[in-house]
């Protein structure tokens, strides 16, 4: 047995590590599945999922980690998983960094892994075709002991690379979505589609909170369309200084999807900034006064995070998916809202 041992320690020493330390096991849950190098099928040429329906299914990554192990003064600091999905045959976007907690340490052996948030690889996608979804580990070293200053697991050189097809895509396809204030207590809602398939009409929705919404009017759809189409509704008499808009598409079999949410603002608070944006994490707040919300809504519409009485200089969005978000703050009835993304 401790022969067999040092010839496993031969084996992960030469082959996926240097000196001083290496990774010995990555792994990766997608809807259930697992994925991996030890006792799992490999990422690598995998097929996901078939034929995706793009308005009722998910592809979510849940837990996804490695292993490493070090000796002879070489230390592991940190570990992450970098991902990019990207349609075949199209250019290849940045890979984003998802970063991976320390869970523990057994003997030289160190682990890390994240289970949440959950990461649905189909978020952002509008058109059927085969995806890519490539995907490599990387580990952060002290760079002492003969290791080096960064350890890499991929498919011996290259990354992981897996596929999945997309069969259905999303009914509308919008090239933008926006609202202007007319004056005369009158706000337009106006929005472009690139795509349309099957589709009915549009509920024009408002709340005041951008929690709660209510229908304001409807818009007929053009059914079936792949040129660019213009549309406007106009909000009468809005209710309050702050003003939220959602599009409810409804398709001529009943089915809907929301838009992303946009805001109005006609009384800014004026002294509020955020930066660095776009952000890999850490979004700086300037201005910020006693008795702030502070809310964090998704491109969707939902609530990611919420402060009632926000009073620090800054929030840690790491451990959310990377995108677009609306960031809203509300103090003494006046009120900014901001686009920031989040790389």
């Amino acid at each position: 047995m401790k022969n067999l041992f040092f010839f496993i320690t031969l084996i992960f020493y030469s082959t996926i590590g240097h000196a001083g330390g290496g990774i010995y096991e990555y792994y990766i849950n997608i809807n259930g599945s697992w994925y991996g190098n030890v006792g799992n099928p490999t990422l690598h040429n995998a097929s996901l999922a078939t034929n995706l329906n793009l308005n009722t299914d998910v592809l979510n990554i849940g837990t996804r980690g490695i292993n490493t192990w070090n000796d002879g003064g070489c230390d592991v600091s940190s570990a992450n998983m970098n991902y990019r999905v990207y349609k075949q045959g199209n250019p290849a976007p940045t890979f984003l960094p998802i970063s991976l907690s320390y869970q523990g340490m057994s003997g030289n052996n160190k682990f890390w892994n994240n289970p949440s948030p959950q990461i649905n690889l189909l978020a952002g996608l509008t058109e059927e075709g085969t995806y890519v979804f490539e995907v490599y580990f990387d580990a952060p070293t002290n760079g002492q002991g003969g290791c080096d200053p960064v350890l890499y697991e991929n498919n011996g050189g290259g990354n992981f690379i897996a596929t999945f097809t997309v069969a259905t895509p999303l009914p509308v396809k919008y090239g933008s979505i926006n609202v202007l204030d007319l004056g005369n207590n009158q706000n337009k809602i106006y929005w472009t589609t690139f795509n349309e398939i099957n589709n009915d009409y549009f509920e024009v929705q408002h709340s005041m909170d951008g929690i709660d919404f209510e229908v304001i009017g409807m818009v007929t759809g053009n059914g079936n369309s792949n040129k660019e189409i213009d549309y406007a509704f106009i909000h009468k008499n809005p209710y309050q200084s702050l003003d939220y808009y959602r599009l409810k598409q409804v398709d001529y079999d009943g089915k809907h999807e929301f838009s992303p949410i946009v805001s109005l603002s006609k009384k800014s608070t004026g002294n509020v900034h955020i930066f660095p944006n776009p952000t890999q994490g850490v979004l700086n707040f300037n201005g910020i006064q006693e008795e702030t919300k502070v809310t964090i809504y998704d491109w969707s519409g939902k609530v990611i995070r919420n402060y009632e009485n926000f009073a620090n200089s800054f929030i840690d969005i790491q451990d959310i998916e990377a995108g677009m978000y609306i960031i809203s703050v509300i103090n003494n009835d006046a009120a900014q809202s901001f686009k920031i993304v989040k790389e």
